[in-house]
């Protein structure tokens, strides 16, 4: 009996062992597939909002259309999708596709971001009719070409089946698409997000609950296996035509975790499997023996337990029969003190046999003690595994806490970009609001200066066209003098129109500097000239010093006629404010160019200095008041040296003068030696200014020998230079009987010159001063068309040809022109721009297409005289543009370059 219940024993005992392990295996299984569905579930729900934050993008983008140029949202929409997807290194790539001709008559516009060495790209590659991406299938999942935009679709976010990545990485990916919606909830096209499989297939590779189990991974929309670690070669091939994948899908609830044996055999390996929310299915197949080999293990413990002991009793038996009830008694109560099971937990304790006498069953105790520590041994590594297990698990809970944590932080930030991103644009706004009025103030102002200016020219030019026809007659001394103020009245208003379009254009920035290579000297000299004669007509008695360094001539290479107009402004101030004494210009060449105007004038006080070269400013009220002027000469003379990276200054003092100075970078030079005179070498000045003299000997000593002695007469080797500041001309004594006339300013390179050339020259008379401007030209022949609207103008300008013998005839605008220049010939067309019916610009394209005509020269006469209508006149096919007011001189000097002096000789454009 006693051996019999022993054995029972032994068998309940194996019993329960087998279904703890049993238990701690299903629990095991549990915690991978929960560890897993969440891996899963979270990688798939931060895609998800990415794919929203991506369809957010493009929303602001449809709306903002209409606020902004595409230009600057297309940059701002390339910004965003490239910092976006910098957040997210899931994601491989993405983008946003509209409908075809949503965005401004575009078939195809969809900006798409993808990941390449680390770094996230942008591009419009897929953008075409090629790709046509209207129909691929991962466009028509989500939005099938018949279903209406106004209609909501089933669902919000589509997932496609897995795909081969087609731009060359060959990665196996799945795509997520999200809607866009107009103000209206019409479907205006879609969000994508692509997710490369490669590292979650990783981890999952490396999950195992048995030693030989294998994990899966299936679409459960397609059916298509996603990884397989039994069978790579399976990827994308249909999971129904595997045993496993036929079960696992099944339909079942998501995340929850179902084991299904695989064959009816009572030996079946098993399928363990789950589906995410998103359609993913996670799952093992568990071979049968992994799962019952820990038991069978314990089973066979067990046993051999249950042999052993049988056998000891058996043996004891027949040794002696009379005492193994005794012993044997003692030693089955030992054995039950040592096995006890807590029946509460099911938790099985063994502990070792406390057997403390010798004698024949000692070593049956001593076996049994060292079963019992194997067992227990066993028993705590079940139990070490278990908690390492339970560790994994909190491990990975908190893992996952993590990803949720570092998720919400991320939808955070998202949410800060988007309020930085809707605060920006609404700053945008504004400030391209702002931008926009002042530009077209700024383009308003111009254009209103350009009409003003055109206005007043066109009256100017019967007023100055008159002028100079009646400086060309016979006039007394009043009607000359009278005529001369008219004249200077004329030039004063037209010098501030010339202002205040200079001042527009620099502050609108269309003043744009030219550079080509010129002789400086030369433009120095020329204005030099313009001031003398004004100084002449005031009837002011100034010596005009020009102060140039002549041991080489330079050449520069600048803009000359900035240069020139900036010399003038300061000349002319210098003349203005200066009513005895010198007018001194001073240049000084090294690696930059320095010029200096000094004046003997009134001065200005230091308190007016500092706002001296504002626009519109002036020294004080009384002197503006005195003296006239706009306060724009300076301020432009400043913004055009800024513009050419130079400074400008003043050095001033109430009563003792001014000296106005300027420097500039130069880009080039060019320079060349000036001969020396090999006779004539010695130099003599008389002059009653001390500053004048003091200049000339400083400036010619380099190639002569200089000196104020006096003498009476000249020698073979010296001449003598008299210069008188009331007369209009200097005297160069070469010899008794040779004379030449200098006239002023004295340029001392024209003396070297004269010297070098003495034994040539011979005596110059002074030429007398005139009344008139030029009592006649050569004449020049041609017959001229006249196209003018304006009655006046075209008058003078009739009685100007008539001056240079021209025959003419007249147009009152461009159609008229066309017509006469078909039917007749001229040699030159002189074209007014503004004319009704047909402008001049249209009339000149007209005649050019004339085959006789295409040649003919067509000089504009034009009240426009801004850059941009000068190149109007020159794109339209004008030879010329001629500024009004026109004068004699002017009209004589163009004609004179296509007309011949010579009769029946016509010059050729």
């Amino acid at each position: 009996m006693e051996l019999f219940g022993y054995g029972l024993l032994i068998t309940v005992n194996q019993n329960t062992s087998s279904k703890a392990l049993s238990d701690i295996k299903n629990k095991q299984i549990h915690a991978t597939f929960d560890a897993g569905l969440q891996k899963l579930n979270n990688q798939t729900k931060v895609l998800e909002q990415q794919v929203l934050s991506v369809s957010n993008i493009g929303q602001q983008f449809y709306r903002q259309l209409s606020l902004f140029p595409k230009e600057q949202l297309t940059q701002q929409l390339q910004i965003q999708l490239i910092q976006l997807f910098e957040q997210y290194s899931d994601a491989i790539g993405g983008g946003i596709w509209f409908e075809p001709n949503i965005i401004q008559q575009h078939k195809f516009f969809g900006p798409y971001v993808f990941r390449e060495n680390n770094q996230v790209k942008f591009s419009w590659d897929l953008s075409t009719q090629a790709y046509d991406y209207h129909n691929q299938s991962w466009y028509q999942l989500a939005l099938p070409s018949g279903w209406p935009r106004s209609i909501q679709r089933p669902q919000n976010i589509y997932w496609t089946e897995p795909y081969k990545d087609e731009a060359g990485s060959e990665q196996l990916m799945m795509t997520v698409d999200s809607f866009i919606w107009d103000d209206k909830k019409t479907i205006i096209g879609l969000a994508t997000v692509d997710w490369a499989l490669t590292e979650i297939t990783d981890f999952f590779s490396q999950i195992k609950v048995t030693p030989k189990s294998n994990s899966f991974l299936i679409d459960g929309h397609s059916g298509k296996i996603i990884f397989s670690s039994a069978n790579p070669e399976l990827t994308m091939k249909q999971a129904s035509e595997t045993d496993w994948g036929k079960i696992a899908l099944t339909e079942t609830l998501p995340n929850e975790l179902n084991m299904i044996d695989l064959t009816e055999q009572p030996t079946s390996d098993k399928v363990a499997f789950a589906i995410t929310s998103s359609g993913i299915i996670f799952g093992v197949t568990i071979p049968y023996t992994d799962l019952v080999a820990e038991t069978k293990y314990a089973e066979q413990q067990n046993l051999w337990l249950g042999i052993l002991i049988s056998a000891t009793f058996i043996a004891l038996v027949s040794l002696s029969l009379q005492q193994i009830f005794k012993p044997f008694n003692r030693i089955i109560s030992l054995v039950k003190d040592s096995i006890k099971t807590d029946y509460r937990t099911d938790e099985l304790t063994v502990s070792t046999i406390k057997y403390s006498g010798k004698n024949e069953f000692s070593p049956l105790i001593k076996a049994l003690n060292k079963l019992f520590n194997e067992f227990k041994n066993y028993t705590k590594q079940i139990e070490q595994k278990n908690k390492n297990l339970i560790l994994n698990k909190k491990e990975i809970t908190n893992l996952n806490e993590d990803l949720h944590s570092k998720v919400e932080e991320l939808t955070e930030l998202h949410n800060e970009l988007e309020n930085n991103s809707d605060r920006l644009t609404r700053q945008n706004l504004a400030l391209n609001i702002a931008i926009k009025k002042a530009n077209n103030a700024v383009e308003s102002k111009s254009n209103f200066l350009a009409l003003m200016s055109h206005e007043i020219r066109t009256p100017l030019n019967g007023i100055l066209g008159m002028v100079s026809l009646l400086k060309a007659s016979s006039l007394d001394k009043n009607q000359s003098d009278s005529i001369s103020v008219i004249e200077q009245s004329g030039n004063t208003l037209l010098t501030i129109i010339d202002d205040i379009l200079d001042i527009s254009k620099i502050e609108a920035g269309k003043l744009h500097l030219s550079s080509h290579k010129f002789d400086f000297e030369e433009v120095c000299y020329q204005c030099l000239e313009l001031i003398q004669a004004r100084m002449l007509q005031q009837e002011k008695s100034i010596d005009i010093i020009f102060d140039y360094p002549i041991s080489q001539t330079f050449e520069l290479y600048a803009d000359d006629v900035r240069l020139r107009q900036i010399l003038l402004n300061l000349l002319g101030n210098a003349l203005k404010f200066t009513h005895q004494g010198n007018i001194t210009l001073k240049v000084d060449i090294t690696n930059t160019l320095r010029v200096e105007v000094i004046d003997t004038g009134i001065g200005i006080e230091i308190q007016n200095q500092a706002n001296l070269f504002d626009t519109f400013s002036q020294a004080d009220q009384m002197i503006s008041k005195k003296y006239g002027g706009t306060g724009l000469g300076l301020a432009i003379c400043k913004k055009l040296i800024s513009q050419m990276q130079g400074d400008i200054g003043v050095i001033s003092a109430i009563n003792h003068g001014s000296t106005f100075w300027f420097e500039i970078p130069i880009t080039s030079i060019n320079s060349q030696l000036i001969e020396t005179p090999k006779t004539h070498n010695k130099l003599i000045i008389r002059a009653n200014n001390h500053a004048l003299k003091e200049t000339l000997m400083i400036n010619l000593k380099s190639h002569l020998l200089v000196s104020s002695a006096d003498s009476l007469s000249p020698t073979q080797d010296t001449s003598i230079l008299n210069i008188d500041s009331t007369a209009t001309e200097a005297q160069l004594q070469i010899s008794n009987d040779t004379e030449l006339s200098l006239k002023k300013p004295i340029r001392p390179r024209e003396i070297i010159n004269k010297l070098i050339t003495a034994g040539i020259s011979t005596s110059v008379t002074p030429n007398t001063n005139t009344t008139t401007e030029n009592l006649s030209y050569s004449p020049i022949f041609g017959h001229v068309l006249v196209v003018e609207d304006n009655l006046i103008n075209l008058a003078i300008c009739q009685n100007m040809l008539e001056k240079f013998g021209l025959s003419h005839d007249f147009a009152i605008n461009g159609k008229v022109a066309v017509e006469k220049a078909e039917n007749n010939h001229y040699d030159l067309i002189l074209m007014d721009c503004r004319m009704p019916e047909l402008d001049g610009f249209q009339a000149t394209k007209l005649i050019r297409k004339l085959p006789h005509l295409d040649k003919i020269p067509i000089l504009a006469l034009s009240a426009n005289v801004l850059a941009e209508d000068v190149e109007k006149c020159l794109l339209a096919g004008m030879n010329e543009h001629i500024a009004k007011p026109i004068t004699l001189s002017i009209l004589y000097e163009r004609l004179s370059n296509y007309l011949s002096k010579q009769k029946d000789v016509i010059k050729l454009a």
